[in-house]
């Protein structure tokens, strides 16, 4: 005969937590017996950071870890209990657990990526507050559709990371490498989920973990302004280029004047903006910012900012009170010299004969023979007539 359901359901024993692969977690236990299907309750309380705790429930004597918001790095406490047709098992004891082995005072802190689109990927550290001597810092990564990095329960963590992908092109910073940069030529439509581990190269500091998905790291290229409109009743309007495609962007135009940045004016699914100026400025500025929209990525880095687009207005008074003299004095130069070569034209000058031939006549006086005035021709050529009769 089958055994009858105990009154009281004994917890689950024997509880563990290992990691299935760079991007799952699972947490076991031993099945209780029971006459029927039993139901897990589990409950993961955080111990370091916000204190938060979660409920799940399952069917399973294992549950899979999902690490889209947990925090990896962060030790935490599990408890369990059964239940069997509304019989409930007590509580398990609270089970201290971390994913990653070792002294979480050795980790390093402040690890930060940041993906500069369709180039690289750069991640920078800090020191952990145990730093082991003459340590060498390295930067390990893994996409979860192309490197899971699959483990079994036999394998040990330092076992996962020989999956991994190691980042080459560090720099170093008092002596240690404090961040590292590596080729990252995907686009955001590949929805690629990205691992990052900052160990050392003898493993001897607990790692840390940094899971995210490349969306949210992304920082898109500056935009560049193409185009500002004059201001027209204290109104102007600035285009810029796209960095991404227009309808995904979220943009953020920031505009000098009276003397200081005012507040970011934001632009949804757009490449343009009119602004009005609070009064009619001489001098102002404009730049231009871009981020992932919110429907693509619930959080995603702003680009730099473009360079700024001076405008120097013009006083329109003054510049007419300087230009109609400056014209004025041009045309009157113009008609004098113009006026003057009109009077020569009309009447031209009578030369003086004393004048012309003065130097010419004295000399003619002056010679011995005076030339004759004309000679008889040597030869005398006559030409008959002839008659030419119609």
């Amino acid at each position: 005969m089958p055994a009858e359901m105990p009154d009281v359901l004994p917890p689950p024993s024997n509880i563990t937590a290992r990691m299935a692969s760079m991007f799952k977690a699972i947490l076991q236990w031993d099945a209780i017996t029971a006459k029927c299907t039993p139901r897990y309750k589990l409950t993961i309380s955080l111990l370091n950071a916000s204190k938060q705790k979660s409920t799940w429930t399952t069917l399973k004597s294992s549950f899979e870890l999902d690490f889209h918001n947990f925090p990896t790095n962060d030790d935490f406490s599990l408890e369990i209990l059964s239940s069997c047709n509304g019989t409930e098992s007590e509580w398990t004891k609270k089970s201290h657990m971390q994913l990653t082995p070792g002294n979480r005072r050795t980790s390093v802190k402040n690890v930060a990526c940041v993906w500069h689109y369709r180039d690289y990927i750069t991640c920078t550290w800090q020191p952990g507050e145990e730093t082991p001597p003459n340590v060498q810092y390295k930067l390990l990564y893994w996409e979860e559709d192309t490197n899971p990095g699959y483990v079994n329960e036999s394998m040990q963590f330092q076992d996962l990371l020989q999956t991994g992908a190691e980042c080459k092109d560090y720099f170093p910073h008092d002596g240690l490498y404090l961040g590292c940069n590596f080729k990252y030529e995907y686009t955001i439509e590949d929805q690629k989920e990205l691992m990052f581990v900052v160990t050392d190269t003898s493993y001897s500091i607990k790692p840390f973990l940094y899971h995210t998905e490349a969306k949210t790291i992304v920082k898109l290229r500056s935009p560049n302004i193409t185009y500002v409109s004059e201001a027209r009743n204290n109104q102007v309007c600035i285009n810029w280029t796209e960095s991404y495609y227009q309808s995904w962007l979220t943009s953020e135009v920031l505009l000098f004047s009276s003397g200081a940045w005012g507040e970011p004016l934001k632009v949804i699914e757009g490449i343009s903006k009119c602004i009005n100026l609070l009064k009619s400025e001489d001098t102002w500025a404009v730049k231009v910012r871009v981020k992932l929209s919110d429907k693509i990525a619930d959080r995603s880095l702003w680009s730099d900012w473009s360079s700024e687009w001076k405008v120097q207005k013009t006083n329109t008074y003054l510049l007419l009170l300087i230009l109609i003299p400056a014209a004025a004095f041009i045309m009157a130069v113009i008609l004098l010299v113009y006026l003057k070569r009109l009077k020569v034209l009309i009447f031209p000058p009578i030369p003086h004969p004393g004048k012309m031939f003065q130097n010419d006549l004295q000399n003619w006086l002056k010679s011995e023979r005076p030339a004759p005035i004309c000679e008889a021709p040597e030869d005398k050529d006559i030409s008959p007539v002839s008659l030419l009769e119609a």
